[in-house]
């Protein structure tokens, strides 16, 4: 398997791969006025049946993470019931002379991560809010002049800002280079307000909590509204379903559970009806394909 770093070649990739998203010339150019010495970020490519690395400056490197979605990743669930699974991301980084469109081997390479405040919909913010790591945070480029790494996501959802530094075999200070991560469940949806349906819960640090899976969505409109035809004029309390990007739902603002589970947009609190609608509302809401009911002091959980 061999990694190359393509610079003075790119426009013949350009076709293939999108101008925006490749380190040009004439980005190359301008960068090079501003600044002799760059930190770039690079992507694995498939090249003629060949894997390459590419590298951008951060100018196309934002543009091309908003077009295909770069440096998103989805949250990590290590702490609850829900099991174990940390998603990590590859990151390609080396330090870059414009004027020369050449990468520098043996350029030690630093990696530190901020914090954004307020992003992913928790309007609170400490400096204990998980960032999630680089492994390594730091090395050496080497010969091949690429020093890779791998992003551990942590299980709040939000914006990570990270910001690389290096320093050349002779002493030269590239960068700084600042980028940043999403951690993020991609495709929630605000379930939005209905007419059999009030939704309840929010509250100052999280203002928005009811954003789920169309899918499931459509399930719980069809609940309430079954419901209100067997039983009108009552309506149905849903509170939390998820954060508009996923992720640790922390009702006390540390950070951590207790909603260990209404992370996806798969899983929503509902108020309690009356005892003698509890067995039908029970038949309903399995027969709107929703498997799992649980019983949580004043307040049902449902799972899709």
């Amino acid at each position: 398997m061999r990694k190359m770093w393509v610079v003075s070649t790119l426009q013949r990739f350009a076709k293939g791969l999108g101008c925006a998203a490749l380190l040009s010339a004439a980005v190359v150019g301008a960068a090079a006025q501003a600044q002799d010495f760059q930190i770039v970020v690079g992507e694995r490519v498939i090249v003629e049946g060949q894997e390459q690395v590419i590298f951008m400056s951060a100018e196309a490197f934002l543009v091309a993470q908003a077009q295909q979605n770069f440096f998103d990743i989805l949250p990590s669930v290590t702490s609850t019931q829900l099991g174990f699974n940390e998603p990590q991301m590859t990151a390609f980084f080396a330090c870059f002379i414009p004027a020369t469109q050449t990468l520098v081997p043996f350029c030690d390479l630093s990696i530190t991560l901020q914090r954004v405040p307020n992003s992913g919909s928790h309007d609170h913010d400490d400096p204990s809010r998980p960032l999630g790591r680089f492994e390594p945070a730091s090395g050496n480029s080497g010969s091949d002049a690429i020093f890779e790494t791998t992003y551990f996501s942590p299980e709040v959802s939000g914006v990570v800002s990270l910001t690389a530094t290096g320093v050349g075999p002779q002493g030269q200070i590239f960068g700084p280079l600042n980028l940043t991560i999403g951690v993020r469940v991609p495709g929630l949806k605000d379930l939005g307000t209905g007419a059999n349906y009030n939704l309840v819960g929010q509250t100052a640090i999280h203002p928005v909590n009811h954003f789920g899976t169309p899918r499931f969505n459509g399930k719980l409109v069809k609940v309430a509204n079954v419901y209100a035809a067997a039983f009108p004029n009552n309506k149905l309390r849903y509170n939390d379903i998820s954060l508009p990007l996923g992720g640790i739902f922390d009702l006390n603002a540390k950070w951590l559970p207790p909603h260990a589970s209404h992370r996806f947009g798969v899983d929503i609190d509902i108020g309690l009806v009356p005892a003698s609608q509890i067995r039908v509302l029970a038949i309903i809401i399995k027969g709107a394909g929703i498997s799992t009911r649980l019983v949580e002091s004043n307040h049902w959980h449902l799972r899709e």
